[in-house]
């Protein structure tokens, strides 16, 4: 095989689908703002004003679905809708937060 050619990504490399997952566009963003707070989506749009209602969506609804981030509905009138990280999140922050450090360094 000729080490010079390039193959393409396998959908199927974890390392693949978490940089296509934080590549998103404001996936990272929301992601560290629910590191330090529970959040609401209302919070969440103050605190990104750029981000839309759609997109924020989107990616509060894929960080759920990948397990990265947990959504609690109150039971209580109104409802309230809670966005905070699960622990997988928690631990995921964690290896990205010393990827900071290691690229500052």
């Amino acid at each position: 095989m000729d080490e010079s050619i390039i193959t393409p990504r396998s959908n199927e490399c974890p390392l693949y689908q978490l940089f296509d997952l934080f590549g998103k566009k404001w996936t990272l963003h929301i992601f560290q703002s629910l590191y330090m707070w529970i959040s609401t989506f209302s919070w969440l749009m103050k605190r990104l004003p750029q981000i839309n209602s759609k997109v924020l969506t989107e990616r509060l609804d894929l960080l759920v679905e990948k397990w990265y981030v947990e959504r609690i509905v109150s039971q209580k009138k109104p409802l309230k809708i809670n966005y905070y990280l699960s622990e997988e999140g928690k631990e995921l922050y964690s290896h990205l937060d010393n990827l900071t450090k290691w690229v500052l360094s």
